[in-house]
């Protein structure tokens, strides 16, 4: 039981959270969100933020997503002190705020619109993970051989599996999900 809590510990996480802005407020609201996105890069294992904004006519629902590289270190963001003062600063700018938490395969399918989180279809999700292995195995596997090749076969293949997952989780899902957002979520369960 342990094993397995230790382990959604140690993958990447995302705290996603919704805000409803005031519409008098929208600007303030855009200096408040880069103001606190600039704050948590100075945390350990930030890895980046998202900011989604409202279309044009629609309700005005900001949803910001703070990537960080495991658990722990979104908690230390989540519970510390400069986050709860821009907060503080955020309250009298919104109507309401909902707050998520994703880690594991979920984290690479971060839904681009309020109706976060939301897992796609599972065939919708292996097409698309499908689609960002293969190239990523081949390309490895061309680029890495002449390297690795005088290596034992299980070395090699630590090696290539580590980094393919980190590219996966920090560079090619997070795009592939924003460029196939509109089929991947269409009618996700």
């Amino acid at each position: 039981m342990e094993q397995s809590s230790r382990s959604v510990v140690d993958q990447p996480a995302a705290l996603v959270v919704r805000r409803v802005v005031r519409p008098s407020k929208a600007q303030e609201f855009e200096d408040w969100a880069r103001g606190i996105t600039h704050e948590a890069q100075k945390f350990t294992g930030h890895l980046g933020a998202d900011i989604i904004r409202p279309g044009h006519g629609a309700r005005p629902e900001y949803l910001i997503i703070f990537h960080f590289d495991r658990h722990e270190n979104m908690k230390a963001w989540e519970d510390s002190d400069l986050r709860r003062q821009w907060l503080e600063r955020v309250r009298p700018l919104i109507d309401s705020d909902t707050t998520d938490h994703l880690t594991g395969l979920e984290y690479w399918f971060t839904g681009p619109d309020g109706t976060m989180p939301t897992t796609p279809k599972r065939y919708k999700q292996t097409l698309v993970t499908w689609l960002a292995i293969t190239p990523l195995s081949y390309g490895f596997s061309v680029a890495l051989a002449p390297m690795l090749g005088g290596l034992p076969l299980p070395l090699r293949v630590m090696i290539t599996t580590a980094l393919l997952t980190l590219m996966m989780s920090y560079v090619v899902m997070p795009r592939l999900t924003r460029l196939f957002a509109r089929w991947l979520f269409r009618d996700a369960a």
